[in-house]
Parts: C-alpha cells; structure tokens; sequence
C-alpha cells in the first residue's frame, strides 16, 4: 500500500468511525476509541425479555394480578419493580447472564449484591447478600413478586408457563430463551430490524422494531423459514428486496419485498448457487448496489447485482493474512458494507486480540475472539485495511469480550453499529448498540 493511499483511507476512516486506529490507542484506552458503547439492547417477544439459550435458562413467568403498570424507564416503576419489556415487573432471572452488570440472581430475580443496608437503593435493604423489597404483605412488592413475611422481603413468584399460578393470579410470560443472530437494519420509518431467530432446529427471520431507545420488540409471526442471514437491498424510503443465505449454506436467494416496510417478501430467486455460502452484505455505492458474503469462513467475497444476476466486482476477496490488529485468525464471517465517500466492508474475525499473561511463572496465552476488521475501497478497483480492529472491550490483558455481526446505518449524530455481543469463547450475551463519537 502506497503512504498517499494508506493517508487516504485513515482520512475517510476518521469520518466513518475510525477516529485513531493506532492498536496502542484502541487497547490502552478504549473509551477514546471511535466508537462509545450506548448499551445492551433489551429484546422482547410478547411481553417477556429474551435470553440467550446458550445461558441454560428456560422459558419462565411470573404470578402478577392483573396487567402490570406500563413504563419507559424503571424510574417510573414503584416498590422496587424494573421496567422490563415495557411493563413495572421483578426482573426474573436463571443466571447472573440475565441480570444487569455487578447484579446477583437470587430466588428467580435480579438484586444488586450487598454487604450492607447503605449498599442497596433507597427503601430497600441488605437480606442474605442481595438489597431486596422490605414488605408486610405482597401488595407492598412489585408485579410479579410476593412477600416472604418470615424474613420480610419481596421474592420473585415464578411460575411455569401455562401453570395456575395462586391466590387468583395469572402466569405472566417473563423470559423466552431464543438464539439471536445477524442483525440488519431495515432502513425503515418504523426503526426497524430484521433479526435471524433460532428456535430448536428451525431458522427464520423475524422484523423486529425499536419501541424504546434500547429496547427491541419482535413481531411474533416470522417473515421467512429456514433461511440464514439476510442483507437489505435499500429504496429510497424502506426495502426493496432482501438477499438472503440457505440454512445449509449453499448459496444466495433474492426475495422481493411486497411493501417498503418490509413485512412481508415474494418466493425466493437464485442469485447464487456455490456451496459454503453465508451471511450475505449489501449497500448502493456510487449508483450500483454492490454484494458481499462470507465464504466456508476463509474469505469474504464480491460481486454486483445488476438485473437479478450477480456480477464480478472487481475486487479481490479478503482472506485471513489480510486482517491487521488480529492474530492467528481462524475465521472470517458476517461482513456489514456501508457506502460514504468510500465502500466500507466490516468483517467479523476470528482471531487474538489480547496479549499473554504470566501467573507464578507460568505463561497464560491470550484467548481468541471475535471482533471487527475494516477495510475500505476508494475506486471499486482495490481495497485497503485499517491497521488495528475497531472495537476493544476489554475483560482483561488476555481476554477480549466478543463482537460479531455487525450491521450498520448513519443518522444525524453518525454511524449507528448494532452487533451481537459474546464474551470470549464467542458466547452471545444478546445485542448492542455503538454510537459513532
């Protein structure tokens, strides 16, 4: 790569979101990286909080009496109660998974871990390690809980969904376990997002819409059935169509959308039939709408639609040796395109991060992860990397929480990232949400 080339990208990575891609900058200092996190994305399907299934947690409820107060923020909740998928409720829990950072789960519920009464929020106290509800009867708790009157304290009244629940109240649905991947934007007025949705052995893809600033609510019904990931090919308000891969990886499909709001698409067309085919990528740079797409997880490949048919792009595929910032990389998947003055291609990448640790002499390798590479083309004709990846979020010297999946949009303020986010083994935790600085 020349130096003027090189000056050049750095420039128009600046303005997309790379503001320092130094890897010293990114790893000793990630909140002045280019992007800041806004948060966990709560996401919700029909009222209950969605969990990830690999946290072994099952579909559960709680007893409430009547529908529970509605609510924005848990600011608006009374007697210790957590806006949860919009409704004042207990925040059921399996696992510390489930909970807010630095919470505890104890008797089906989210608490914050204490010490101490000082410890715990206002009106509430410390009860066997966790601020729990002081009561002297259930109608002192949240929805969704009831009053210990041994100890005093509000607990989670959990129940099995579908089961009687006591004293005339109903189970409410509170978590659902699902596996959420490839999140894309749809482009739409409603602020919606397509999400792939695994359920058992069956794959579909499911809209979903932004009804608070972090919280997503999925439509019940899916919009399509064993499918992979999908890309959106955009119109000037909403969808055109959307380009979607096989659940067996065996090539692209093109499913024209019926609406712009996208929900609901034609049979599907073949775009391409080539195997180890996954995750595709669209955007429209410089009036024509350019294709990627992961390739048995080795190389992200290119190419052009023009009138239903993929063309060459021009452009030479990624592949692992071309990756910086990332060691030993295993795996390249999920690419994200988004068009400015440059093409710019997001690639999730399996690799090192981290450095190696010494505990009492012995040498503790850096464990891999997955994270975000960019690489941009100026012309259509070549592409050039970033020098380092372009999200750091640090558990410890050796260890990189996980970031794949990338999907983006630019608004007003800047760029938009969604993604999945996963601790290091590659775990998902959910979704969320990066804002561009």
């Amino acid at each position: 790569m020349t130096p003027s080339r090189l000056v050049a990208l750095l420039a128009l990575s600046s303005a997309c979101g790379l503001q320092d891609p130094s890897p010293q900058r990114a790893r000793t200092d990630p909140g002045k990286g280019p992007f800041f996190a806004v948060g966990a994305v709560e996401v919700c399907e029909a009222g209950a909080r969605v969990v990830p299934i690999a946290a072994g947690a099952s579909a559960a409820g709680l007893c409430v009496d009547g529908e529970p107060p509605s609510c924005k923020s848990s600011g608006e909740c009374a007697r210790g109660g957590r806006c949860v998928c919009g409704a004042c409720v207990v925040a059921a829990c399996a696992s510390e998974r489930d909970c807010d950072e630095g919470e505890l789960c104890r008797s089906g519920a989210c608490a914050r871990g204490c010490q101490a009464d000082g410890e715990c929020a206002a009106g509430d106290r410390c009860d066997k390690g966790a601020c729990r509800r002081p009561c002297g009867a259930s109608s002192d708790c949240a929805a969704g809980a009831t009053c210990d009157t041994l100890d005093g304290v509000c607990l989670a009244a959990t129940c099995e969904l579908g089961s009687a629940c006591p004293l005339g109240r109903t189970c409410r649905p509170a978590r659902v376990p699902l596996s959420l991947d490839e999140p894309e934007w749809l482009g739409t007025p409603d602020d919606a997002v397509l999400v792939e949705v695994v359920q058992g052995h069956e794959t579909e893809l499911r809209r979903a819409r932004f009804t608070a600033p972090l919280r997503l609510s999925l439509d019940e019904a899916p919009l399509v059935t064993s499918v992979g990931a999908a890309a959106v090919i955009p119109a000037a308000v909403g969808v055109t169509a959307i380009v979607t891969a096989r659940a067996d990886r065996s090539g692209l499909d093109l499913r024209r959308a019926r609406d712009a709001l996208g929900t609901a698409f034609e049979a599907p067309v073949a775009l391409l039939e080539e195997a180890g085919v996954d995750s595709p990528a669209v955007a429209v740079f410089r009036g024509e709408t350019w294709l990627a797409w992961a390739w048995n997880d080795a190389e992200i490949r290119f190419g052009k639609l023009r009138d239903g048919v993929i063309a060459s792009a021009g452009l030479p595929a990624i592949t692992r040796a071309d990756v910086r910032g990332a060691r030993d990389v295993s795996k390249l998947s999920s690419p994200a395109l988004l068009a400015r003055d440059a093409l710019l291609v997001y690639v999730t990448v399996r690799g090192v991060e981290g450095e190696a640790a010494i505990d009492h002499g012995a040498v503790l390798p850096a464990e891999p992860n997955d994270s975000l590479a960019l690489f941009a083309t100026l012309d259509g004709a070549r592409l050039d990397a970033a020098s380092s990846l372009i999200v750091a979020r640090r558990a410890n010297l050796r260890t990189y929480l996980g970031e794949r999946a990338p999907s983006l949009r630019v608004r007003e303020g800047g760029a938009e990232l969604l993604f999945v986010a996963g601790d290091a083994a590659g775990t998902p935790d959910g979704l969320a949400l990066l804002r561009e600085r």
